[in-house]
Formats: C-alpha cells, sequence, structure tokens
C-alpha cells in the first residue's frame, strides 16, 4: 500500500476515534483458536491454478517475448522506454498494453503498427505543461502459456508441472484459510478503546492535516478509515496474545522484499512506502500465519 493511499486511510479518522474512546478500557478478540473450515470449503480445483498462475506471471511482469511477428497490434503488450528530461515520466524497460489506458489514446494511436526497434516522439500533457519524450519500442511480449512447463519450473523454481500445482493449491487453499479465519475475527471481535500508539499515529496525521480537509470526508470514507485502525488494533492484540513481536529484523528484511519487487534500491523504498505500510505489511503476514496455524479443517459435513 503506497502513502497516498495510506493518507487516505487517515483522513478524519479523529471524528470516529472519538466517539470509540469513551467505552470501556479493552479490546476483545475473537477465540480465533477454536475456528474451522470445511475441507470441501477450502477445496481449489486445477482451473482455479490456471488463473492463479496468470495472476503471478502478470504482477511478476514475467513475459516472453514474441518473436514470430514484430508489428504492433491493439491489445499487445509492449516492452518500451521513454526517454525525456523529466523523470516522473522517464521509464525504462515499461510493459504497457496498448489501448489499455483511455488516458493515452494518443500514445496508443503512435505505437499501433510501428516495429520492433523503431522509435518515435511523443508528447505529455499536463494541463497547460508539456514534456517531449522519445519512445523506444524494445519488443512485444505476452504472458507464457499456463500449460508451458519450462515457464513454470523458471518461474516458480520447481522440478516439475506437478510440484508447481500441488505448491499453488496449498498457497491457495492457506489464504482461503485466512481469509475465513480473519473475517470471522474481525466480525466477533470489539474496540472498546483504541491503544496509545494507534491514537498517536491519529493525532500527528490530524495535525499535518488540517481541519478543513478532515471535515470534508463522507460517512463512507470515515468509516472506512475506522475500519482499517480496527483491524490494526485486532492484529496487534493477537500478536500480543500470542507473545510475538515486530522486530527491527523483521522490517528491514520486508524492506528487501519490495525493493527486490519493486526494482528499486532500499534507498528509494521510503519514496514508495510509508513506515507505517512496511511495519503493517509485517504485521499482517504475522497475523496470517498465526491464523492459518490455528484453523482446523474438518471433513465436509
Amino acid at each position: 500500500m503506497c502513502k497516498k493511499f495510506i493518507t487516505l486511510l487517515y483522513i478524519g479518522i479523529v471524528l470516529l476515534l472519538v466517539v470509540s474512546c469513551s467505552a470501556e478500557q479493552d479490546i476483545e478478540v475473537y477465540d480465533y483458536k477454536s475456528i474451522e473450515v470445511t475441507r470441501e470449503y477450502i477445496e481449489v480445483t486445477d482451473e482455479d491454478v490456471k488463473t492463479i498462475i496468470l495472476l503471478d506471471y502478470s504482477s511478476s511482469e514475467y513475459y516472453q517475448p514474441i518473436l514470430d511477428r514484430n508489428i504492433i497490434n491493439p491489445g499487445d503488450t509492449v516492452l518500451i522506454d521513454i526517454l525525456c528530461d523529466n523523470k516522473e515520466y522517464q521509464l525504462e524497460d515499461y510493459y504497457y498494453i496498448v489501448g489499455d489506458s483511455d488516458n493515452l489514446e494518443e500514445l496508443d494511436k503512435l505505437l499501433i503498427g510501428k516495429t520492433v526497434g523503431e522509435s518515435f516522439f511523443h508528447v505529455i500533457y499536463n494541463g497547460d505543461v508539456k514534456t517531449d519524450t522519445k519512445v523506444l519500442v524494445k519488443g512485444i511480449c505476452e504472458l507464457p502459456d499456463v500449460n508451458d512447463e519450462e515457464a513454470l519450473k523458471d518461474f516458480y523454481s520447481l522440478e516439475n508441472k506437478e510440484t508447481v500445482y500441488k505448491f499453488i493449491k496449498k498457497r491457495a487453499q492457506e489464504d482461503i484459510i485466512y481469509d475465513y479465519a480473519w473475517n470471522k475475527t474481525l466480525v466477533n471481535s470489539s474496540v472498546n478503546k483504541f491503544p496509545d500508539n494507534i491514537l498517536e499515529k491519529m493525532n500527528e496525521f490530524e495535525l499535518s492535516l488540517g481541519p478543513q480537509m478532515a471535515s470534508s470526508l463522507s460517512d463512507e470514507e470515515k468509516q472506512s478509515i475506522y475500519n482499517y485502525y480496527f483491524e490494526e488494533a485486532i492484529a496487534e492484540t493477537i500478536l500480543k496474545n500470542e507473545n510475538i513481536k515486530i522486530s527491527q529484523t523483521d522490517l528491514d528484511i520486508k524492506k528487501t522484499e519490495l525493493s527486490e519487487k519493486n526494482k528499486v534500491s532500499i534507498d528509494e523504498i521510503s519514496d514508495y512506502f510509508s513506515d507505517e505500510d512496511i511495519y503493517n505489511a509485517v504485521l499482517m503476514e504475522k497475523v496470517k500465519t498465526i491464523l492459518i496455524t490455528y484453523t482446523k479443517v474438518s471433513e465436509s459435513e
């Protein structure tokens, strides 16, 4: 979750927390150790696995070059460089789907019919400001076929298609178990008083935000903000119950993972993710492990 999204979650949280904090002074967490799901509920089919594989490929930009043609058509995924003096618009090794954006129709028109290796000039307008760019077409790409065993072995670093399917099914089943257990825990838990560390985060942000923006939020937005902090409070309480703490090493490992995934240096991570983002990512990973461990899978009723 990036800074801008976190910012939207923070806005106006004071208005909800003031009401919440006037109640009793505790957090009541549902007995997450007693949760059960049926084996039928967590079933994952081969078709589900194929869908997950494509999602994994896409999110990781695991594309393969198309070698039997070099003319760009609508709907193609192309690998391009956008070169200019403005770093805001400069991109290298960028995968772009032709026709996928309503805001880049001019770029789409320029790309269609071009060949790999061609370059052309493109003007980007931002209000009255224009930026001259040079676009270089480096390749036409596609996601591997889900039945391509060599691609599966390479991407997942496993020995064959069978082990890949077993790995993905297990991962998907764990996700289903976690979603079920976490939602059931949230619905049956209550926060009568938010912890001081969460209130401190809210207060610091309120001071930097100002009253005008906070007062402009809708009730739906305020509820979304409240839910975000409610979930954080429940998650922290679960870790406390299990005597698990988040260490600096945990946070450093997560920063490294994010830097590798987003192809940026560790020093640049703060431009994309706040300390709060990283902390919450680690927090929820630990909660996920706990809930999966405790949730019992029973035979179908």
